[in-house]
């Protein structure tokens, strides 16, 4: 006998008699044309074969030929279900069956269907009867659960234990971004399973099975076989490999709280079509019940979480209340204690709040004014206030203790209603005995405080009188000393003016000059002399000592005296009153003043150019200075002329060079300080000797005069007329016919 297992596309030797060891259970044969046992199921009538070794309707099976059969009748066994399988009849040698034994076989296979319905009847039977004991325990379960994860646990495990199926789990849906399903309780045989289940009830491939469908729609699924549904192709391989042939995934709804499924109970059963409408029905009431049953255990543990939060908030409240410095006392209509605080109670100097509770206030600690006459209710303000619900104040009255003293208090009386009706009132009130002597005590110290701001005032006003004759003499010192700084700064700026500012030349042959100079301070170091010679040539020298202010203009005196001194020297000792070279004049004066500078910790940068015009030559001799831009009149060009010699004050014994350079009428010649290129503008950019030079050759056809003052009017513009931080000095001079 062979029938068709729940996950194989083939037919299994259930039992037989005559085979080989081994082959009951384990020998298989093909569906359709791959074997008698196929063919006899697809055709659905009795196949007889004499000799399969010439057979041409099917293929011989393996299981045949390994035991030499030769011929053979094969049946089908029928249920009302349809086929359950095939009954055979084989020899090993050849055999012609006839039709009575054909019939007595197919008799035998219809004996063996009903037996098979029969089964399949008793098995639902069973499981309707431990279907309904599971449900009837599961009730019993839900009745006597006090927690949510011990009551999934039970029904899980009476699931498995007396309903008998495989597996049975409770999966709960996350609102995750994955929406995934959390298992809550499980019971049976899960292997791991669970782990790679990887359920969602997200609309996805995954999702798309019994658990998730059913917790997205709020439907029962139901997978009747596993191993032929395609939905369950996710999972089949897992699912086979543990013997689960079926399973059904049941919505879990709380009808308590609302129609929202929060997830599901999923049963797994080892045979295929395991779930009859009956079972399911009672699963699904079942799954209610359950659903209603954690609805309820919910309720409850919401309700004991609200009652835990509202004992813990009454109990802060209470804490808060003991807590205040003020006393708390609330009365009904009749002025009786309801509630004290522990301030009340220690005030009155009572033992605890029994010994005031129920007790009228008036009568026990209000009963008399200060001076002890008494104070009758109905002139007690508290008391008009509980009477009239209205709200009062007073801060000059008492309360007695228990122990007879009294103490003064400020009090605060407050009607208490419910539903707009009165039903008491509340008053609080503060130990007011350290403030009435805090306040005795401020007026004592303001008398004081006033007698000592009179004698005050009087010494301030004494010495106010001195302080505004002492500013008033300071004031007139400090004009004086102005006055005398301005005239010494007057006198200097005069000094400097004579001393280092030489005139520009006027009507000389060949040559227009013109110089300007803007101290940084009202006196500084930045020096300019002239020279006329006998040659009608012109020595031109700009100087600039290192600092400002008064000593910078004399050691830039002393430098000017010993280019004049140096330049007679060489005068007198030359023959024919040759002109000296400007490299020996700068080499001459620099060792007269070289000492002195470095004993000063000073230096002095040059330029001593002598300039012949008709040699069309200039000889230059630059001491670190800043060079002389040369503005060719004939081709347009314009550069810096530098030397490489060092500043004055640098080098004892220093031997100066000179270089020569050509000129030509139309030239213009500018000679300048770094207080020009180092001038910043708001950004802390610097003016720069590129800037200059740029706006020379873009301003060449000025004349001296206005070329000098229009750099001073470029610069200050540049620097947004900023306070200069160096002497600004220039000197133009244009070459002419």
């Amino acid at each position: 006998m062979l029938s068709k297992p729940i996950n194989r596309d083939a037919l299994l030797l259930r039992s037989g008699v005559g085979w080989k060891p081994g082959c009951i259970g384990h020998a298989t044969v093909g569906l359709g044309t791959d074997s008698q046992a196929g063919y006899t199921l697809q055709s659905d009538k009795p196949v007889v074969v004499e000799d399969l070794r010439v057979e041409t309707r099917f293929a011989c099976a393996e299981m045949l030929r390994e035991s030499n059969v030769v011929s053979g009748v094969t049946v089908v066994i029928p249920t009302s279900e349809g086929p359950y399988g095939v009954l055979g009849a084989h020899t090993r040698r050849r055999r012609r069956f006839t039709t009575d034994e054909v019939n007595f076989l197919r008799a035998v296979a219809n004996v063996l269907g009903l037996t098979v319905e029969r089964h399949r009847v008793d098995a639902q039977v069973w499981r309707m009867n431990q279907a309904q004991r599971v449900l009837g325990k599961c009730n019993e379960a839900l009745i006597r659960a006090t927690e949510e994860a011990g009551l999934l646990e039970r029904i899980c495990d009476l699931i498995v234990e007396e309903a008998g199926h495989r597996l049975c789990w409770v999966g709960r849906a996350e609102n995750d971004e994955a929406k995934s399903v959390r298992v809550l309780a499980q019971a049976g045989f899960e292997g791991g399973y669970l782990a790679t289940l990887n359920a969602t009830w997200a609309d996805t491939e995954r999702g798309r099975g019994p658990v998730g469908a059913c917790i997205r729609t709020g439907e029962t699924v139901l997978t009747n076989n596993i191993a032929r549904d395609p939905k369950a192709i996710p999972w089949r391989a897992e699912a086979l490999k543990r013997g689960y042939a079926s399973c059904i995934a049941i919505p879990l709804i709380p009808l308590s709280f609302d129609s929202a499924v929060f997830g599901a109970i999923v049963i797994y059963a080892a045979e295929p079509d395991a779930f009859s409408p009956k079972e399911i029905t009672l699963l699904t009431e079942l799954a209610s019940d359950l659903a209603f049953g954690i609805g309820i255990l919910r309720i409850r543990a919401e309700r004991a979480r609200g009652d835990v939060i509202l004992r813990e908030k009454e109990e802060h409240v209470r804490l808060l209340l003991d807590s205040t410095a003020e006393a708390i006392w609330g009365a009904d209509l009749d002025g009786n204690c309801t509630w004290v605080n522990a301030s009340c109670v220690r005030m009155l100097r009572y033992p605890d709040a029994r010994s005031l509770l129920g007790k009228n206030l008036h009568g026990l600690a209000h009963y008399a004014q200060a001076d002890g006459r008494p104070l009758p209710r109905e002139k007690c303000q508290a008391w008009r206030a509980l009477v009239e619900g209205t709200t009062v104040h007073v801060d000059d009255e008492v309360m007695w203790r228990a122990d007879g003293t009294f103490f003064p208090v400020e009090y605060w009386s407050h009607p208490m209603s419910r539903d707009g009706k009165l039903v008491g009132a509340v008053l609080t009130f503060l130990d007011t005995t350290k403030r009435k002597r805090a306040e005795r005590d401020i007026l004592i110290l303001n008398s004081e405080l006033e007698q000592r701001v009179v004698a005050r005032t009087l010494e301030l006003r004494s010495a106010n009188q001195v302080k505004d004759d002492l500013i008033t003499r300071e004031r007139a010192i400090t004009a004086e000393l102005e006055t005398s700084r301005e005239r010494e700064f007057e006198i200097g700026f005069r000094i400097q003016k004579n001393l280092l500012l030489d005139t520009p030349p006027q009507n000389l042959p060949g040559l227009r000059v013109a110089a300007l100079t803007v101290p940084s301070q009202r006196i500084d170091g930045d020096f300019y002399v002239f020279l006329t010679n006998p040659d009608q040539s012109l020595d031109v020298i700009v100087g600039d000592v290192m600092g400002k202010g008064i000593t910078a203009a004399l050691l830039g005196a002393a430098t000017k005296s010993s280019f004049l001194k140096a330049l007679c020297q060489l005068m007198a000792v030359s023959e024919k009153g040759t002109l000296p070279e400007p490299r020996d004049v700068v080499t001459l004066a620099h060792s007269g003043v070289v000492r002195h500078l470095i004993d000063l910790d000073s230096f002095v940068t040059l330029c001593y150019a002598r300039i012949n015009v008709r040699k069309h030559l200039m000889e230059l001799v630059d001491c670190g200075h800043t060079g002389i831009i040369h503005r060719h009149g004939g081709n347009g060009g314009c550069e810096v002329v530098n030397g490489d010699n060092l500043p004055l004050g640098v080098q004892p014994g220093e031997i100066y060079s000179q270089v020569s350079v050509v000129i030509e009428p139309g030239d213009l010649l500018l000679f300048f300080s770094d207080g020009i290129t180092e001038a910043r503008n708001a950004a802390g950019e610097f003016f720069t000797a590129e800037r200059l030079v740029e706006y020379v050759r873009s301003h060449s056809g000025l004349d001296p005069e206005v070329l000098v003052e229009a750099i001073r009017l470029e610069v200050f513009e540049f620097s947004a007329y900023a306070r200069l931080s160096d002497d600004l000095t220039s000197v133009a001079i244009r070459v002419e016919e």
